[in-house]
């Protein structure tokens, strides 16, 4: 295990996370949670989330694995035996486990496992529908709900061991992108650039990528749309080059964006950039405790339709991060949570404008009292090359 794994996953930080967990069990009137293989299996018990590739993988009765977490008891954790001896480790301090065999029915073992049928029963969003349905046939007077809020809730707040971790993680990509500035050239294709960030993270000790490295290059001669996030085309000669990409390290994610500009870029290329920084720097200043996360979204936003590029920033403001890249709440005009200290979020405004070029940059920030702080040390001042 890591020094940041260490940290993230000691005795306290976890009893810590288990017993807000409860707490928010009681607010939503649950008996009992189960947590099937996951984040949020990792989050609370320290058992090592699965790494996903193009293909997948399949186990005897992996629908089963989980934790029953219960308002008044130790968690107890369920694995197959081929997984148990395997495919499966527990980085933090082992809970009680139930290993099951291929001799034994995996319902049987769940039954057996919650006991008599609860009035009420959670499972978190990431759950195989297998549990799901498994869990209505055996105890078909429960009510069984998606238990996504309460989970979300907890992670969403970040320990101090949790943000040493994901500063890490964001100062590790801000060497990566200030590194590669060495290695772009115009022949170079948005394959190889995005290739040579990925092992770059990996050689500074990275995990792995947290999502698909996209290399996106836009200019007056293709009318090419920002979706269009990898090719194996070269950058070529006067084009916007944007990054979006970010490094798993300790079990935590960054996600980071710039543009740099290849040859001299337009007047209009710099007003929109300009409106992006500026936009960026209004959404961290309305990061602050009690804000609604699309009172967020508003303030950076308007920065960008005032600069008359309203129309072209289509992407919602941000998104929470932290175990995972993609977390709620959201910075988006769909979302009225409101913002505790401690929530880590995105701040990625953009412009993107199909034929023409984008402008985008991207950090990630924590809230606090006094406004949204930056994790991310690299400088936003435009690069050309």
């Amino acid at each position: 295990m890591s020094a940041e794994q260490s940290a993230t996953l000691a005795k306290p930080e976890l009893s810590s996370r288990l017993e807000r967990i409860r707490h928010g069990m009681r607010e939503e009137g649950l008996e009992v949670l189960f947590v099937g293989h996951s984040t949020d299996l990792e989050y609370l018990l320290g058992v090592d989330r699965r790494i996903h590739y193009y293909g997948a993988t399949h186990f005897f009765g992996e629908w089963a694995v989980g934790a029953v977490i219960r308002l008044d008891k130790d968690p107890l954790l369920l694995v197959p035996r081929h997984m148990a001896e395997f495919h499966f480790d527990v980085s933090g301090d082992p809970p009680a486990m139930r290993v099951f065999t291929e001799k034994e029915d995996p319902k049987a073992v769940v039954r057996e496992a919650i006991g008599h049928g609860p009035a009420t029963l959670g499972v978190n969003l990431d759950a195989p529908a297998e549990l799901v349905l498994a869990l209505q046939e055996l105890f078909p007077k429960t009510r069984t709900s998606v238990a996504a809020g309460v989970l979300s809730r907890v992670r969403a707040v970040k320990s101090k061991a949790e943000l040493d971790v994901m500063r890490k993680a964001c100062h590790l990509v801000d060497q990566v992108f200030e590194e590669s500035l060495a290695e772009v050239r115009p022949e170079l294709t948005e394959h190889d650039l995005a290739a040579w960030l990925v092992k770059r993270m990996k050689d500074l000790g990275a995990i792995d990528q947290s999502f698909d490295t996209a290399i996106f290059a836009m200019g007056p001669k293709e009318a090419r749309a920002a979706k269009e996030r990898l090719s194996r085309r070269p950058l070529g000669h006067d084009i916007s080059v944007s990054y979006d990409f970010g490094a798993a390290l300790g079990g935590y994610c960054s996600d980071f964006g710039r543009t740099i500009h290849l040859g001299k870029p337009t007047s209009r290329f710099r007003r929109a950039y300009e409106a992006v920084i500026g936009s960026q720097a209004a959404g961290a200043a309305a990061l602050r405790p009690g804000a609604r996360a699309s009172e967020v979204d508003a303030a950076a936003r308007q920065v960008i339709v005032d600069a008359g590029f309203g129309e072209h920033f289509r992407h919602r403001l941000g998104h929470a991060i932290g175990k995972d890249v993609h977390e709620a709440p959201y910075l988006d005009v769909v979302d009225d949570t409101r913002l505790e200290g401690g929530m880590t979020f995105t701040i990625e405004p953009s412009v993107f404008i199909t034929g023409e070029f984008g402008a985008r940059v991207e950090d990630v920030y924590v809230v606090t009292d006094s406004a949204g702080v930056r994790l991310n040390r690299a400088s936003s001042d435009l690069v050309t090359v």
